[in-house]
């Protein structure tokens, strides 16, 4: 559950990241993003924390790669 939790938090500040101007937000999301799929991996445990432990990681992983997306597209600051 608490990858989830992390793919929220850095999914927040991605969708703040991609307006003008707060495209460094996307430095501090992908910090988010690394701690959810850090936190996902070492989560499976038995059944239901093995699906919402997946579900956090993919989620964590779309997000990240919208940010580094975002990062090259404003050259890591704009």
């Amino acid at each position: 559950m608490g990858s989830i939790v992390w793919a929220l938090i850095g999914g927040l500040f991605v969708a703040v990241g991609f307006m003008p101007l707060f495209g460094w937000v996307n430095w501090l999301a992908i910090i988010f993003l690394v701690l959810g799929i850090i936190s996902g991996v070492n989560k499976k445990r038995n059944i239901a924390n093995k699906v919402l432990a997946i579900i956090g990681i993919l989620l964590c992983i779309v997000f990240l790669i919208a940010a580094i997306f975002r990062l090259v597209a404003g050259f890591g600051v704009i």
